[in-house]
């Protein structure tokens, strides 16, 4: 059977054990399974063209599965498991090895193909895999490279598809590598990234303004990330560099925000918490303590919110009722309590809101015109060039001249208008000089 190869994911579901045991799901970076996987399955001793080879095949079975959708199709909620005897062995949290890290970084996409085509050549079965390993393994001690062991393991007609080259769709069509000089949305989601990373790793360095433009202090600001992430200091954004800025971003903004919506409890009385703080809270609570069999839900789901509450009663001993009650809320709100004290202050930071979806002109007054005035305000505390003073709620000529002054310097049309390009700019600049290293 042979498959399109539609796209790579950046996230799988993976499933805690057999695929017919009532076992939680986790999130994983299809990068970081990959190199989990290969990790249980060589001695990183191995010559590198058998490892190559062997990140191939793994490659291959686990996006057939995935692109199959080998479980989704028998009505389960996951992707693959972390069965053995199903799938491939990975073990969350337990060693990578340097090699194969900096191997699979740049492999992760690439898999085997029969002109362009996804063919189904490799099962997951230990026994299958253990001897294509073993031909591997002895065919790179004879000098064989990567391509070679697999044609002759498989047949002459086997290619390597390098899905950035094969296909325009991988990372909504970013095309790789973004180097200085580039100009578009995917240099502007870039330099946020790496902002946002800037606060928890001050080995990379800030960007400062945030564009679409691939500056000088763009390309300094990869290269640092790149030396502390073990990939190639090249100043260039290729897949991998792509691929891990986007996997430590998501990770640390989803925890932001779960953390600022969590934190919102303990101000309240049970009867007044929302099931999306419920939800939030438990997220929390599951990242710093990964030993409570909680899933991490990225939206609200009823049945798996009430399991995830069981599982949080039955780790604390607080009778299971998949329901929250008095005493596991006040747990809930002490473990909180805890956690908040011991984690970076930023994540307390009033953060600028979205646009609203409204303009905002000179003689408009409200909530929106107070918010655009307090971001403006600290804003020009940190760029003499701007200039505001008192926060009024009314859209006067004083914020009206502060946008232009801002639209100016940062290549706007300077008209004074506070629309969707301008607020987000203005509230990226805020969120930045908001986050306690600079004036407010």
């Amino acid at each position: 059977m042979n498959v399109n190869l539609r796209h790579i994911p950046e996230e799988i579901i993976v499933h805690t054990g057999p695929c017919d045991k009532p076992c939680r799901n986790i999130n994983v970076f299809f990068a970081d399974y990959i190199k989990n996987t290969v990790s249980r399955e060589i001695n990183p001793l191995w010559n590198e063209n058998a490892i190559e080879a062997i990140i191939y095949a793994v490659t291959t079975c686990v996006l057939y599965k995935i692109n199959t959708k080998w479980y989704r199709n028998k009505g389960y909620d996951f992707d693959i498991t972390l069965w053995h005897e199903d799938d491939m062995l990975y073990e969350p949290d337990k060693e990578i090895y340097l090699n194969v890290g900096i191997m699979a970084d740049e492999l992760f996409d690439n898999y085997i193909s029969i002109d362009g085509d996804f063919p189904e050549l490799i099962t997951c079965s230990d026994s299958d895999f253990e001897k294509y390993k073993e031909f591997a393994v002895k065919s790179a001690e004879k000098g064989m490279k990567p391509i070679d062991i697999l044609k002759e393991y498989f047949g002459e007609d086997i290619e390597i598809t390098d899905k950035t080259v094969h296909d325009n769709d991988i990372f909504d069509g970013c095309a790789f590598p973004l180097k200085h000089g580039d100009i578009g949305e995917n240099v502007r989601i870039v330099q946020e990234n790496l902002n946002f990373l800037s606060r928890d790793f001050p080995a990379v360095p800030s960007i400062m303004p945030v564009e679409k433009f691939f500056t000088k202090s763009t390309e300094i600001s990869v290269r640092c990330f790149q030396k502390n992430f073990y990939l190639h200091e090249t100043g260039e954004v290729d897949k991998s560099t792509w691929y891990k800025i986007r996997k430590y971003y998501f990770d640390a903004s989803r925890l932001y925000g779960y953390i600022n919506k969590a934190r919102n409890i303990s101000a309240k009385k049970m009867s007044e918490v929302t099931s999306g703080e419920i939800l939030s809270a438990l997220n929390v609570i599951e990242y710093f303590n990964p030993y409570i069999e909680i899933e991490m839900l990225r939206g609200y789901d009823k049945d798996k919110l009430s399991k995830n509450i069981s599982e949080f009663q039955k780790y604390y001993k607080l009778g299971i009722t998949g329901e929250i009650n008095e005493i596991t809320f006040e747990k809930m709100v002490r473990l909180l309590n805890i956690i908040t004290e011991n984690i970076p202050v930023r994540y307390f930071d009033n953060r600028a809101g979205s646009f609203s979806g409204r303009s905002l002109i000179i003689g408009d007054t409200g909530n929106e015109v107070i918010r655009l005035q307090s971001y403006m305000r600290v804003i020009s505390k940190n760029i003499p060039q701007i200039k505001f003073g008192d926060i009024t709620g009314v859209y006067d000529k004083a914020t009206e001249n502060a946008v232009k002054k801002y639209q100016k310097l940062y290549g706007l049309p300077s008209n004074g208008i506070t629309g969707a390009i301008t607020w987000r700019g203005i509230a990226e600049l805020y969120n930045y000089f908001s986050a306690g290293t600079c004036n407010q």
